[in-house]
């Protein structure tokens, strides 16, 4: 379901003209990609049965970014798994497909900055069936002004890669 997962969120990158370097940092590894953790790479994190969220994360999100406070692009993206595969299940979604669009939507949030919801596509602050249907059909994508915005901000702050 990752590697699914990560495919969707490549594609989507890819049509904004990114590409995503994935490198897997698995449970005891992480120690590993922790001291290569700064500005030039974005960190996604997996997450299930979290009890405890920062504040302003509502309770139906299926994830979170963090931006540092001097307003530089963000470091760390957080994906609730269980809240995705309950949302899937419910919706009758494949659950790499929806995993996939929520990885690029909190990966998105990093590269554009905080305050980056819309009110339409991708980067929409609470999907409904029209998002869902793009995301199965493959076309919910970041919109042209987005993916400008990333590519300007990731060439100010040369970050190069994601470390999931």
């Amino acid at each position: 379901t990752v590697a699914v997962s990560q495919s969707e969120a490549s594609r989507i990158f890819e049509k904004a003209g990114l590409i995503i370097h994935w490198v897997d940092c698995p449970g005891d590894g992480i120690e590993i990609c922790s001291t290569q953790r700064n500005r030039r790479h974005l960190e996604l994190r997996m997450f299930k049965g979290v009890r405890t969220l920062p504040a302003g994360v509502q309770p139906t999100s299926l994830g979170f970014s963090l931006h540092p406070s001097d307003g530089a692009v963000g470091t760390l993206a957080n994906v609730l798994v269980d809240r995705v595969q309950a949302l899937a299940a419910r919706e009758g979604l494949p659950l790499g497909v929806l995993l996939g669009h929520v990885f690029a939507h909190e990966l998105a949030h990093l590269m554009l900055g905080a305050g980056s919801h819309t009110s339409l596509g991708l980067m929409c602050h609470s999907w409904g069936k029209l998002e869902f249907a793009w995301a199965v059909q493959g076309t919910l994508t970041l919109a042209p002004a987005d993916a400008a915005r990333i590519r300007s901000n990731l060439r100010a702050s040369s970050a190069v890669a994601i470390i999931n």
